[in-house]
């Protein structure tokens, strides 16, 4: 299966409250971007929110994919396991 991943990450803990302070941000502005997309009635204004959550989905994503130093196949597995 190739070189271990696990021992190419960086387990320091500065490295890792950068990722848990990062991760922490985008989950909050997710929750915001969810409750804003609740009180919205117009069309135009739930499409400009949806795309900025799409956004913050795909940063949270990016994050937990560099914390595992996933690739592209083992990403591709993930995915496929996600949406069946």
């Amino acid at each position: 299966m190739g070189s271990a991943w696990w021992k190419e990450i960086d387990y320091s803990f500065s490295n890792f409250l950068e990722f848990v302070t990062k991760r922490k941000q985008q989950v909050k502005k997710m929750i915001i971007l969810q409750k804003e997309m609740k009180k919205i009635n117009l069309s135009t204004q739930k499409k400009i929110l949806q795309r900025q959550i799409n956004y913050t989905d795909q940063k949270l994503d990016s994050l937990i994919c560099r914390l595992y130093s996933l690739n592209e196949k083992e990403i591709e597995i993930i995915e496929k396991a996600i949406n069946n």
